[in-house]
């Protein structure tokens, strides 16, 4: 359209950019409204061909939004894209005013400088990677800047992740502790198949063969934010459970969703001990059904309360932790109290146990993991029950426990084999 200004004719384009948002750039022609229509059509033409580009305007916090629900909504997780929205609600609280292409290291650095203050190391490092990420994307995908200026900070370093595994000792003593705990069974199955917190609450009878022992990990239970599962298009790969919603304040709702990789998707089989906790929790849920009729909600779950709505994968991490935390302080009370026994008491022999350690859900995979590799199972094996992409990945994140194995062949070469050298003489 031709507009005039005082004495002064513009061609105003109107035109939308990469993100769809319209925008309009303002062309100065003089004095002369028939050379502001000739400018108009010539730009135009121009635009069409790609013979001009023009000027990409926009701030930080126009672009990360752009990009989180452009790049990060479809392609990821629910669970990833709110931890990237809070990340960016974060970042744009600073360099949101910014404009993207006046952004500088200098800027970045005195952000990850503030936030460390505020935030946990870890938190810190996960803001740089999604700064980084959407900047990557702004150079390489969008043409938006020559240049990621995140590249010219150092990522800020993250907490040493309090991971690990129980030994054989310690996690027979938590099977004997959690027996009676409603998460004894998602117990099992993380120390004794394997499998993710998501993938434990997430497993539901018609993925179980209980005659043939086996279970098929087809989903992952997560919580996804209530905003976001009501604007869920039909067909989503998501399935909230609104039977689960406790009350109509609630911000959030379980989902059953997919599994972590393609390559989680996979079955696995059964142990017997993992088989008769099984039939014994069906049993159960088949008497909930007739004792609460109407009130009972038949949602499939294998891990679930009275009324058959499943456990909330958090649930599970504080219910595990709560009882550890309960069991170790019992220890200290018999440690304190034996302390006061006169030495001399020559009865009381009783060797109190080391506190168990206050591992994460997700390290009962870790330790079955441990366990089978220790028990010679191969690699290959261990890797499948994992359903890891691939065995070299298990060897590389299982390192450790192989290196500790290696002395175990010349053990049983000199069992089988003894040195005359070293026969004992009579």
């Amino acid at each position: 359209m031709i507009t005039k200004k005082g004495n002064e004719y513009y061609a105003v384009i109107y035109y939308r950019d990469e993100f769809n948002v319209a925008r309009k750039k303002w062309i100065k022609a003089g004095s002369s409204q028939k050379e502001a229509e000739r400018l108009e059509r010539q730009f135009r033409t121009d635009l069409e061909r790609g013979d001009v580009s023009i000027p990409k305007k926009i701030t930080v916090r126009e672009y990360l939004n752009q990009w989180l629900d452009g790049i990060v909504r479809p392609n990821r997780r629910p669970s990833t894209y709110e931890n990237y929205r809070y990340a960016i609600l974060s970042i744009t609280d600073l360099l949101g005013d910014i404009s993207l292409n006046r952004l500088t290291p200098i800027n970045i650095r005195k952000y990850f400088d503030s936030v460390k203050l505020r935030v946990k190391p870890t938190t810190a490092h996960n803001h740089y990677a999604v700064l980084n990420a959407a900047l990557e994307d702004a150079v390489t995908e969008y043409k938006l800047i020559t240049r990621n200026p995140c590249k010219a900070v150092p990522s800020p370093r993250k907490n040493k992740p309090k991971s690990g595994a129980y030994t054989l000792e310690q996690a027979q003593r938590i099977l004997d502790l959690m027996q009676g705990a409603e998460i004894y069974i998602c117990i099992l199955l993380g120390a004794l198949c394997g499998l993710r917190r998501g993938e434990i609450c997430g497993l539901r009878w018609q993925d179980v063969d209980i005659e043939g022992k086996r279970a098929y990990i087809r989903h992952s239970l997560d919580r996804l934010p209530m905003r976001y599962a009501r604007a869920m298009p039909p067909g989503s790969e998501h399935i909230p459970l609104w039977d689960s919603v406790k009350n109509e304040s609630a911000s959030t709702v379980l989902a059953l969703g997919p599994t972590k990789t393609d390559e989680s998707e996979n079955s696995i089989m059964l142990p017997d001990f993992v088989v008769c906790e099984m039939i014994e929790i069906k049993q159960e849920q088949e008497l909930n059904k007739i004792q609460m009729g109407d009130a009972y909600k038949d949602l499939d779950f294998v891990c679930s309360w009275e009324d058959g709505t499943p456990f909330d994968p958090d649930f599970v991490y504080k219910k595990f932790h709560k009882i550890l935390k309960k069991y170790n302080a019992e220890l200290a009370e018999k440690r304190r109290k034996a302390e006061g026994i006169d030495a001399a008491d020559t009865q009381n022999d009783e060797k109190i146990p080391d506190d168990l350690p206050l591992l994460r859900i997700h390290d009962l995979r870790h330790t079955a993991a441990t366990m089978m590799l220790q028990a010679n199972v191969d690699v290959k094996i261990v890797s499948r029950t994992l359903r890891h992409s691939r065995s070299s990945f298990t060897r590389d994140v299982y390192q450790h426990v192989l290196e500790d194995m290696q002395e175990r062949p010349a053990t049983v070469m000199d069992t089988l084999f003894q040195h005359p050298r070293h026969a004992t003489k009579g």
